[in-house]
C-alpha cells in the first residue's frame, strides 16, 4: 500500500470538507423522517439501530441502494415486497397494537 504524499493528504481532506455539508443535511432528512410517527418512520429506526450496515441490508433485502438511501431520507416509499424482504431481513415481527 502506498502511503500519500503530503499535498495528496491535504487534496483528501478538501474532498472531504467539500462533501461534509451534503452528509450532514442528508444525516438531518434521515433523522426527520425517522421521526415520522408511522410504520416506515419505525422500520427506519430499527434499520438504525440494527447492528447490519445499511447498504448491506439493502443488498440482503433485494432493494437498489439508491432507492434504499431515498427510502431512509424520506423521499420515496418501497412497495410491499421490499417492506416484506426487509422486516424478514432484520428479524423483525410485526404484532397487532391492539391484541387483536
Amino acid at each position: 500500500m502506498k502511503v500519500p504524499t503530503d499535498s495528496e493528504m491535504e487534496q483528501k481532506i478538501r474532498e472531504a470538507e467539500a462533501e461534509l455539508p451534503e452528509l450532514l443535511a442528508a444525516a438531518k432528512r434521515i433523522a426527520i423522517a425517522e421521526a415520522e410517527p408511522s410504520f416506515s418512520g419505525s422500520l427506519r429506526k430499527e434499520i438504525r439501530i440494527c447492528r447490519k450496515l445499511p447498504l448491506s441490508i439493502a443488498k440482503e433485502a433485494g432493494i437498489n441502494q439508491e432507492e434504499f438511501v431515498q427510502f431512509l431520507e424520506g423521499s420515496a416509499v418501497l412497495n410491499s415486497t421490499q417492506i416484506d424482504r426487509l422486516v424478514a431481513c432484520l428479524g423483525l415481527q410485526l404484532v397487532q397494537a391492539n391484541g387483536r
